[in-house]
């Protein structure tokens, strides 16, 4: 029985192995997607804010795809996002009671 036991682990360890070798990537292969992205976002103008609505003026019907741009920062995004979801009557109800939930401390 430990010869079986043998054979079994000893199967394992080689193909965890194999498995490990396959998923390895050459450390180049890395450093030319960094390469590339930085290459994408170079090419590319900077993203004018100015032509954004103000999180102000948004209103239900606002549509806010602009903000969605990779470019625009993440703050200024989730601000549009917040603001969307707040005149938004069925999420509104979820996120007071959501925030009034995570509020309460023991």
């Amino acid at each position: 029985m430990s010869e079986s036991n043998d054979h079994f682990l000893a199967r394992w360890a080689r193909r965890k192995a194999e498995v490990a070798k396959a998923d390895a990537r050459p450390p180049e292969a890395t450093d030319d997607a960094a390469q590339s992205l930085e290459e994408a976002t170079a090419d590319e103008p900077p993203f004018d804010l100015s032509a954004l609505p103000s999180l102000d003026q948004i209103t239900a019907q606002t549509d806010i795809r602009p903000f969605m741009n990779a470019l625009v920062p993440e703050n200024i995004r989730n601000a549009a996002l917040k603001r969307m979801w707040e005149l938004d009557t069925s999420i509104r109800v979820m996120l007071t009671r959501w925030s009034a939930a995570w509020c309460r401390c023991p």
